[in-house]
């Protein structure tokens, strides 16, 4: 009973922290399909993963690959951070960022693929399924980080979600009532890097959970006007969403296998897109 309990929890985490990060991707870059994807946040949550991978196989290092992910995800944030500090001119324009974030994901995708071809091809077990999210595996430990990382969001978003919805109105008549845009854009993207990238690393990719499920949310009524709405209470009901297709994916399997929840909702969200995008009139705009 624990153990389902720890892992539907998790679950609902996961969809909290890809939707918040999501929903801060887009309101920094005043673009809808921007995510964290496009961004290139998935991407280093991956090589994170690869090069825990590659750790874990040539030392032989009996620790889990989690853990060796995590520290080399920190060892990137901070290459990621001085690249930003010694290049600003360069992730001045929130377009480059963008640019750069596809072609980062890309690349890390095409590295993905040919090492799979080349441990396949030598009979060795390599971690594929990380390209189709899931939580078969969790363990306390992941629970206990989930667990922090979700108050932390919460102070975060309390902080920080009245400068957004300013900034929303447009970045000059933010930084005229005071607030520092540039940082408030920065922190909220490291956020957005952060909260994906530890998801990737227990769980693998959720293929456009971050760019849909906060499109959705922004066509309910409830959030379309409120940025603070959105922050608050969007995360949440995404976090339900993907509880609810795991618990799915738990109870009905397919000649005993179990369907990955990342598939699931890959299909189920991009779907959703298209009838939301329909139903609002966007896709004559």
């Amino acid at each position: 009973m624990f153990e389902i309990t720890q892992r539907l929890l998790l679950a609902f985490l996961s969809g909290y922290f890809l939707c918040l990060s999501g929903s801060l991707s887009q309101l920094t870059t005043h673009n809808p399909l921007s995510s964290p994807s496009t961004l290139g946040f998935t991407g280093v949550g991956v090589l994170s993963i690869l090069g825990g991978f590659f750790i874990q196989k040539y030392f032989l290092i009996n620790t889990s690959l989690e853990l060796i992910g995590t520290v080399i995800f920190l060892i990137l944030l901070l290459a990621i951070f001085l690249i930003v500090k010694m290049n600003p001119k360069t992730f001045k324009h929130l377009k480059n960022f963008i640019l750069l974030g596809i072609a980062f994901n890309l690349f890390v995708g095409a590295i993905f693929s040919i090492v799979n071809f080349i441990f396949i091809s030598r009979g060795i077990q390599f971690p594929s399924s990380i390209w189709f999210g899931n939580f078969r595996f969790t363990s306390i430990e992941s629970l206990v980080l989930f667990m922090i990382l979700f108050f932390l969001s919460i102070l975060f978003v309390r902080g920080q979600a009245r400068k957004l919805e300013l900034m929303n109105l447009g970045d000059l008549f933010a930084r005229n009532l005071g607030v520092k845009t540039s940082r408030v854009t920065m922190m909220s993207l490291g956020v957005s890097l952060i909260l994906t990238s530890v998801v990737v690393i227990h769980f693998g990719v959720f293929s456009f959970v971050g760019l849909v499920l906060p499109n959705i949310v922004r066509s309910m009524k409830f959030f379309k006007y409120s940025i603070r709405r959105e922050l608050y209470f969007g995360p949440i009901i995404c976090g339900i969403i993907l509880l609810g297709l795991d618990l799915l994916c738990y109870q009905v399997t397919i000649y005993g296998a179990e369907f990955p929840v990342g598939m699931l909702s890959a299909v189920f969200g991009s779907f959703a897109l298209i009838t939301v995008l329909f139903r609002s009139g966007n896709m004559n705009s």
